[in-house]
C-alpha cells in the first residue's frame, strides 16, 4: 500500500516480495505444494495472503515470509485470495464455492454457496459488510457477511460468464467483465444496469473503477484496454494496444496512470488524461461525399466518388479492417444502422446496398435497385426498414430480406427528403413539386388532405422529437411548422432574404435551426415562429445547420467551411473551420466531423459549456497586458506578467483532474514547437511537420514551413523538399 514492495505470485510454486526501487527479493519464497495464482497485501502492509493451485489459502509475515497461520484449506484449486477493507477477514475463491475467513486465526467463518459455475471473482464491499462473487454460470450475486446469506438479486450476463466484479469506491456499483465481449455497470442496491454495455471484440478479463469513480478501465482479449465514462459507458480515450490478449489493467492510486499486462510479453505504463485524438486526415484518393459516426462514436462510416464507403478507426483515423463496400459509382451517403452493425450506402449506380458493419461484406439478398439516381437512404427508427429516395419517388425496404415493402407514389417532381417519425410509424417526403407529404408508415398510403404547400421547391422536411409537428423549408425563402397531422400551419413563416435549404427542430423540440441562400443561419421559437437570436452570418450561402445532441451547439455548413455557434446567443463559439464540410456532430457532442474533397476531419469541440476556471481571466490578462476597469474599459495590467504565466502554468500542471479546461490550458502554456498539434492530439508538432513533408505536396509544405518557423533543422528538410517539388512538377520557383 505504500508503493515500496512489490509481492508476484507464480507457477513456480511461490510468491516473493520485491523491492520496488532496487528490483532486489525481499523475503525468502513463500512456499506452496502448487502454482500460486493471487498474492495481496493485507490494508495495513504488514500481511500478505496467497491463493494456490495446491487447494490452500495462507496468510505470510510480509516482513520476514514466514507463515502466520495454518493453511486455510479447500477442495478445490484456490483461484483468489483478498482482504477486507479493515484486514480483519479474507475471502477465498475455489471451484462454485466462495470462503470468508478470519484473517488472524486462518478459521472459517462463512461458506457462500449457490452458483453452478466456477467463481472467477470474489471481493469485499468498501465498508466490509459484503461481499459480490461473479462466475462462470454468467451471474454476480451478492452476500452479507454477517448474516451470511444471500441477499435477493443477482446481475446477469446470460450469453458469456463474468470474468470479475468490482464495486465502486463508494460501493455503489458495480463493474462486471465478461467474456460475452462486454463490462457493465450495475446499481448494488437494485442489481440494474446503469451503464453499458461496453463492448469490445474478444472477451473482457477484467474491468476496475477509477478513484474517482468517474472512468471504467477494461482489460481484453482483443489485445486492447479501454478507459469508458462510468455514468454513460461511452469510451473517452483510444484503445491502448498490444500485440496479445491483455490480461489485466489497473490504474494507479492516484488515477495519473494506468498499467497493462499482456501475453504479448509486456507491460506498460500510460499516462492519464489520454488524450483524445485529433487523427491525421483520413485520406482518399477520390473526394468524400459523407462522413457519419457510428451510434457509440468509435467509428466513422464515409462515402466517396471513388465507387466505396470505408469504415474507420473515430480515435487513431486508421482504416479499419475489412475491405471497402465497393459499388459500381460514385457512393453518395452512407449510414449506419441504430444499433451500429449494419451500414446501407446510397449510390449513382442505381443502387442501395446493406452491409456488415464489423465485415464490409454486403447481406446476401440482391441490392436494392432503382431506375435512377438513388440520392439517400435511411434505417428506420428500429432498423429494421430502409427508406430511399430516387426520382419523383420514396421507397421503403426490408433491411434483412432486401425486399421492397412499397413506393410512395405521389409528387410529381424529384423527391429530395424522406424522413421516418421518431417511433416509425409516418414517413413524411420533400419534393421539388413544393409540397411535402406525410405518410402512413404502416400502410404505405399518405394521409387524406392536401399536402404541405410552398411557393417553390421544398429541399427538407423533418419530423420534432415528439412527432407531432414537421418543419419544412424552402426555396420561397420560408420555413414552415406544421402539425402532422392535420397539415395546419402551427407558426408563421419563418422568413429568410433567399431560399432555405434545410430547417431543423432542437433535441426538445422547442427550436428550429434554419439555413439559407442568404448567407444566415437562424434560431426561432418552434412555438411562436419568433426568432430567438440574431442572425448568424456566415457571409455565404448555407447548405445547413444542425443542433447538437444536448442542444447546447449549432453547426453551420456553407460547403467551404464549418463554424459552431451558440444556439442561446447566436454567437460564434470558434472560427471557420477551413476547407470542410458535410458536418456531424460525435454522439457525445464532444467532436465534429467533416467530409470535403479527398479529406476527412475530426474536429475536437473547445470546453465552453463548463465553469469557466478561475486562473483563465489571469490568463487572458498577462497574455494581453491589459485588464478591465470598473468601467469594462481595457487599462494595462499591473501584474508581472511573466511570473503570473508561470504561476498558472505550475497550478495547472499540479492539479489532478484533467477536465477539458485544463488539458486546454496545459496545452497552451506548453512549448509551441513541441506540443501536440491540438490540446486533444497525441500528434506532437514535429511529428505533424514531418507528415506534412511526406505527404509533400505544396500546400502542406507551406504548411510545415510556417510551424518549423525557427527550427533550422526542420526548414532545411522543407526547403529541399520544395525544391524537389518544384523541379518535378515544372512550376515557377517561390519568391
Amino acid at each position: 500500500p505504500d508503493g515500496k514492495r512489490i509481492v508476484t505470485a507464480s507457477a513456480d510454486w511461490t510468491a516473493r516480495v520485491w523491492d520496488a526501487q532496487t528490483g532486489q527479493p525481499l523475503t525468502g519464497p513463500m512456499k506452496h505444494d502448487d502454482s500460486v495464482i493471487s498474492a495481496q497485501f493485507s490494508p495495513d502492509g504488514k500481511r500478505i495472503v496467497t491463493a494456490s493451485w495446491d487447494g490452500t489459502a495462507r496468510i505470510w509475515n510480509a516482513q520476514t515470509g514466514d507463515p502466520l497461520t495454518t493453511p486455510m484449506k479447500h477442495s478445490h484449486g484456490v483461484l483468489l485470495a483478498e482482504f477486507s477493507p479493515d484486514g480483519k477477514q479474507i475471502v477465498t475463491a475455489s471451484g462454485t464455492n466462495a470462503y470468508v475467513w478470519n484473517a488472524q486465526t486462518g478459521n472459517i467463518v462463512a461458506i457462500l454457496q449457490g452458483h453452478t459455475g466456477f467463481i472467477t471473482s470474489a471481493r469485499f464491499n468498501p465498508d466490509g459488510r459484503r461481499v459480490e462473487t461473479a462466475s462462470w454460470d454468467g451471474t454476480v450475486r451478492l452476500w452479507n457477511v454477517e448474516t451470511r446469506k444471500q441477499i435477493p438479486w443477482s446481475l446477469e450476463h446470460p450469453t458469456g460468464g463474468v470474468l470479475s466484479a468490482e464495486f465502486s469506491p463508494d460501493g455503489k456499483r458495480i463493474v462486471t467483465a465478461s467474456y460475452d465481449r462486454t463490462a457493465c455497470v450495475w446499481d448494488a442496491l437494485t442489481g440494474k444496469l446503469v451503464a453499458g454495455p461496453m463492448k469490445h471484440d474478444a472477451g473482457v478479463n477484467s474491468a476496475q473503477f477509477s478513484p474517482d469513480g468517474k472512468l471504467i478501465l477494461t482489460a481484453s482479449s482483443d489485445e486492447t484496454a479501454r478507459v469508458w465514462d462510468a455514468q454513460t459507458g461511452q469510451p473517452v480515450t483510444p484503445p491502448l494496444k498490444h500485440n496479445g490478449w491483455v490480461i489485466s489493467a489497473q490504474f494507479s492510486p492516484d488515477g495519473k496512470r494506468i498499467g497493462t499486462a499482456s501475453y504479448d510479453g509486456t507491460a506498460d505504463i500510460w499516462d492519464m488524461p489520454i488524450q483524445h485524438l485529433l487523427p491525421e486526415p483520413l485520406k482518399y484518393d477520390s473526394n468524400v461525399t459523407s462522413a457519419q459516426f457510428s451510434p457509440d462514436g468509435s467509428r466513422i462510416v464515409t462515402a466517396s466518388r471513388d465507387y466505396t464507403a470505408r469504415v474507420w478507426d473515430a480515435w487513431t483515423g486508421q482504416p479499419l479492417p475489412e475491405p471497402p463496400m465497393k459499388h459500381k459509382s460514385t457512393v453518395i451517403s452512407a449510414q449506419f444502422s441504430p444499433d451500429g452493425k449494419l451500414i446501407v450506402t446510397a449510390s449513382l449506380d442505381h443502387t442501395a446496398r446493406v452491409w456488415n458493419a464489423e465485415s464490409g461484406q454486403p447481406l446476401p439478398e440482391p441490392p436494392m435497385t432503382h431506375g435512377d439516381t438513388v440520392r439517400s437512404a435511411q434505417f428506420s427508427p428500429d432498423g429494421k426498414r430502409i427508406i430511399t429516395v430516387s426520382s419523383t419517388n420514396a421507397y421503403i425496404w426490408n433491411v434483412q430480406k432486401g425486399t421492397l415493402l412499397a413506393a410512395l407514389q405521389g409528387h410529381k417532381r424529384l423527391v429530395y427528403d424522406a424522413q421516418f417519425s421518431p417511433d416509425g410509424k409516418w414517413i413524411v417526403t420533400a419534393s421539388a413539386d413544393s409540397t411535402a407529404r406525410v405518410w402512413d408508415a404502416q400502410t404505405n398510403q399518405p394521409l387524406s388532405g392536401p399536402p404541405l404547400q410552398a411557393q417553390n421547391v421544398v429541399y427538407s422536411a423533418q419530423f420534432s422529437p415528439d412527432g407531432k409537428r414537421i418543419v419544412t423549408a424552402s426555396a420561397d425563402g420560408t420555413a414552415q411548422v406544421w402539425d402532422a397531422r392535420t397539415y395546419q400551419p402551427l407558426t408563421p413563416p419563418l422568413i429568410h432574404d433567399d431560399g432555405v435549404r434545410s430547417a431543423q427542430f432542437s433535441p426538445n423540440g422547442k427550436k428550429v435551426v434554419t439555413a439559407s441562400w442568404d448567407g444566415t443561419a437562424r434560431v426561432w421559437d418552434a412555438g411562436t415562429g419568433q426568432p430567438l437570436t440574431r442572425p448568424m452570418k456566415l457571409g455565404h450561402g448555407v447548405y445547413s445547420a444542425q443542433f447538437s445532441p444536448d442542444g447546447r451547439w449549432i453547426v453551420t455548413d456553407t460547403g467551404n467551411n464549418v463554424q459552431v455557434w451558440d444556439s442561446q446567443s447566436g454567437q460564434p463559439l470558434t472560427e471557420p473551420m477551413a476547407y470542410s464540410a458535410h458536418p456531424q456532430f460525435s454522439p457525445d457532442g464532444e467532436q465534429i466531423v467533416t467530409a470535403r474533397g479527398y479529406t476527412v476531419l475530426v474536429w475536437d469541440i473547445a470546453p465552453v459549456s463548463s465553469k469557466v476556471p478561475d486562473w483563465l481571466l489571469p490568463l487572458a490578462e498577462a497574455i494581453s497586458g491589459y485588464s478591465l476597469n470598473q468601467d469594462s474599459v481595457p487599462v494595462p495590467t499591473e501584474l508581472d506578467r511573466a511570473k503570473k504565466l508561470n504561476q498558472i502554468r505550475q497550478e495547472l500542471n499540479k492539479l489532478s483532474h484533467n477536465d477539458g479546461w485544463t488539458v486546454w490550458g496545459r496545452w497552451f502554456l506548453a512549448n509551441p514547437a513541441t506540443r501536440t498539434i491540438s490540446p486533444f492530439s497525441q500528434m506532437t508538432v514535429p511529428q505533424y511537420i514531418q507528415e506534412c513533408i511526406q505527404e509533400d505536396t505544396t500546400n502542406s509544405l507551406d504548411e510545415a514551413e510556417i510551424l518549423a518557423f525557427g527550427n533550422s533543422n526542420l526548414l532545411q528538410q522543407i526547403e529541399a523538399a520544395q525544391q524537389a517539388l518544384e523541379q518535378n512538377t515544372n512550376s515557377p520557383p517561390r519568391l
